[in-house]
Parts: C-alpha cells; structure tokens; sequence
C-alpha cells in the first residue's frame, strides 16, 4: 500500500508517495519492496528476461541460423536483462537455483529438442546438453556471474574515497538486538565464507573491506571467488 502525503519546502507544496511495509514501487528500472525485496527483485528481472526472450524468440530459435549466432545474441539481450543490478543481490541457494533453472529453460528452448529424444524423458539429457552448449560456446552461469560482479562491485565500494554513501552503509553495523532465530543471509556474508576458507582465519564484521582496499590483490581473488562459490 502506498500513501499519498504532501510535503512544503521552501514555501511550495510537494506530493510525495509513501510506501508501506507490503508496497511495491518501480524506480530507476528494480523494483523496491520493503517487505521481500531480493525475491521480488529477482523475479522482476526473470520476468524481464522472458519479455526479451520473446522479442527474439523467431531468431533465437531459428535452425537455419547457426547456433553460435543464436547463443551470441541470447548472451548479447538476455543475460544483460535479467542480471541488471545484480551486484547488490544477496544470494541463497534458492535464488542461485532459480537463476539456474530460468537460464537452463531458455537455452532448452535455443537449442531446442534433438528428433530422436524421448518428449517426456529427456528432460535430464537436455538439461545436460545445454550446460554442454554454455562451454562450447563460452557462456557463463549467470550465478557465476551475478557472484564476479558483486565481487567487482564490492571492490569499488571499498577502495572509494570520496565520500560515497555506498561505503558508508557498507561498513555500517547496526546497534541493537536482533529477533530470535537464524539471521538472514547478509550482502557480504559469501565474501567472509570466502576469506575464511582461502586463509584459514575466520573472517567477519568488515575485514573483506579491508582486504578490498588492495586493488591488485581484490581483483586477483575475483576467478577464486567464482570458483569457491560455485562448488
């Protein structure tokens, strides 16, 4: 829900909207949801993704033209579509596996079905052979590149000296108690596991910050990261 209030600022009224615990608003092309925001991000973008999908779906799945050209031109529109903002996703495992599931879905559709195969029992098998597709043709898992780019980003935001509101909420800690039960999966929860593994100390609070300011060494770890995560 979302409320209408108006606001006076330097002697002129000024509208203002509001938004409540369940609202839901459109800005600057992601969608902000106080209540569920990550989830309904995500599935704003896969829903993103399926609109440019169809667009090109006569190209995209078209045998006369080769299917290198297909798959170029599905990483060139739809992987830019669904992973718009994805630097500052905080991923589970659910959501890895819905980014998954959708990318496996299209490529099913790109490379479509081999005229032998069984309709109902290869669903495994083609599942297979679009991973396959993906190597041969050097596309990335897009939860492999979801994970690169927030490991990008999250060096620029350390290594920024201006001033920049985004390295102060990220070195923000919140000062109170939290309710019982287990804590939700934070932002930079993925980089602590990281660096603990990769260094055999335990890492938390800040320290990937502090790590990050070293350009050279930050961007170095970027394939490892990739890497860890993915397995």
């Amino acid at each position: 829900m979302v409320e209408r209030i108006q606001l006076i600022e330097n002697a002129e009224k000024l509208t203002a909207d509001v938004l409540g615990s369940e609202g839901r608003a459109d800005y600057l092309g992601r969608v902000i949801h106080l209540a569920n925001m990550e989830d309904a991000e995500i599935s704003h973008r896969i829903s993103k993704a399926w609109a440019k999908y169809g667009v090109f779906r006569s190209e995209l799945q078209n045998k006369h033209v080769p299917v290198s050209l297909r798959m170029k031109l599905f990483d060139t529109v739809v992987t830019p579509t669904i992973l718009y903002g994805c630097e500052t996703w905080t991923m589970t495992q659910a959501r890895v596996t819905r980014l998954r599931t959708v990318q496996r879905k299209m490529l099913r559709g790109v490379r479509g079905p081999h005229p032998y195969e069984d309709h109902i029992l290869c669903l495994k098998g083609t599942t297979r052979r679009a991973e396959e597709l993906m190597a041969t043709h050097g596309l990335k898992s897009w939860a492999t590149t979801q994970r690169v780019k927030s490991w990008q980003w999250a060096g620029k935001v350390a290594q920024a000296t201006d001033g920049r509101w985004t390295t102060t909420v990220a070195a923000w800690s919140a000062i109170g108690d939290r309710p019982r039960g287990r804590p939700r999966r934070r932002w930079a929860d993925a980089f602590h596991e990281f660096l603990t593994a990769k260094t055999g100390i335990e890492h938390s609070s800040n320290d990937w910050m502090r790590i990050a300011k070293d350009q050279h060494l930050w961007n170095s770890l970027a394939d490892a990261y990739a890497h860890f995560t993915d397995s």
